[in-house]
């Protein structure tokens, strides 16, 4: 099947379209579901880089087929491996718009499988054979805790990029990554200066009650506390690379405040009835004393919901769901979300498409 590499959004017309492939296998009455990832929509055809297929034992079987060059302009889709789950996956939606939750024991295999669709696809997309094989380039996403933002004098500022979604225009420090100053259409500020209760609009704390939280929901024009989201997300990010960072992709936020300063974040997906908790994350220094499960107790009881999934959570996020005792009674389920959309919207939830473009690095980077 000809190709051009490497594959860009510029040449998606050019890319052979695998719709009626995925829709014929999915059709097949052995099939439960097959989840693809594509570049394309329907009016540019789908170039389908790697799917997922559930089958068997009510869908339990995955089966993960990848595109791998096998030329200078030629692919082909290849078999990689088939697991077993132990839990049946919950599957919602449509083939070209649907989220697979899968649960508890089987998180850590189905992320080596979305690590290899990443891999194959970087190297797809670049145009030249890996230089490193996917053994060596695997790893445990989940194993991290965060150590703490590094120390630098931020001496060096990156040239500014803009936020298509959020239309903000951020500058970093380019030895550490740490967000440095902000551009909106209301002007210029620092980073640091997004970090205010101020800034988002909500009374400080007082020593009674020093604690404040509030939710964050996509709205146009731009609003000041998706600024302060999108800026917190950044910090951790660089603790831990693969946390997102804000751009809407995240249905709803929710900032937890201390005193007159940001402390933390969640962000949440809510789909089909299902609630997705994210991610969590604290400034280093309100960790250790408890605010991550002040976080976590606001956030849900702000939601008011019997059951949500956490998402990837990892060892320091495991800890805070522990001392809750949301795991022990049921409340938080540990998952992984296998998901695609069909849009060119980088800031709808699940995105199938931007995901590869809004990331747009090398996987091997740490």
């Amino acid at each position: 099947m000809s190709f051009t590499v490497p594959v860009t959004p510029d040449n998606l017309d050019e890319l052979p379209d695998n719709t009626s492939l995925i829709e014929k296998l999915a059709a097949k009455p052995n099939i439960t579901t097959v989840l693809p990832r594509f570049y394309g929509i329907q009016d540019t055809g789908r170039f389908v880089t790697a799917f997922f297929v559930f089958h068997g034992d009510n869908g339990r079987k995955v089966t993960l087929y990848t595109r791998r060059r096998t030329s200078a302009d030629e692919s082909k889709l290849e078999k990689q491996t088939t697991i077993t789950l132990t839990n049946s996956p919950i599957i919602t939606d449509n083939i070209w718009n649907q989220t697979i939750l899968i649960k508890n024991e089987d998180i850590n295999a189905i992320e080596r499988l979305k690590q290899r669709v990443e891999y194959d696809c970087y190297w797809l997309s670049s145009g030249y054979e890996p230089d490193i094989a996917f053994d060596e380039y695997s790893r445990d996403p989940f194993a991290s805790t965060p150590s703490g933002l590094p120390e630098c004098d931020h001496a060096s500022v990156s040239e500014p990029a803009k936020m298509p979604t959020l239309d903000i225009i951020v500058s970093l420090c380019e030895d550490c990554g740490i967000p440095l100053l902000l551009a909106t259409d209301n002007g210029s500020i620092e980073a640091h200066n997004t970090l205010k209760t101020d800034f988002i609009g909500v009374p400080a704390g007082d020593e009674q009650s020093p604690a404040r939280g509030t939710t964050v929901t996509p709205t146009e024009p731009l609003t000041n506390d998706e600024i302060t989201l999108h800026v917190l997300s950044r910090f951790a990010n660089v603790e831990q690379s693969y946390f997102d960072i804000y751009a809407r992709n995240n249905t709803y936020g929710y900032l937890l405040t201390i005193y007159d300063n940001v402390a933390g974040y969640a962000f949440w997906n809510e789909f089909d009835g299902y609630t997705a908790l994210q991610q969590i994350y604290l400034f280093p220094e309100y960790r250790g004393s408890g605010l991550g499960e002040l976080l976590v107790r606001a956030w849900y009881e702000h939601l008011g919901v019997d059951h949500y999934f956490a998402i990837g959570p990892n060892t320091a996020g495991t800890a805070t769901l522990e001392n809750l005792g949301h795991l022990d009674d049921g409340i938080a389920t540990p998952a992984t979300i296998l998901s695609c959309k069909d849009t060119l919207n980088a800031a709808q939830v699940n995105a199938n498409y931007a995901d590869q473009i809004r990331r747009g690095n090398n996987p091997l980077d740490p």
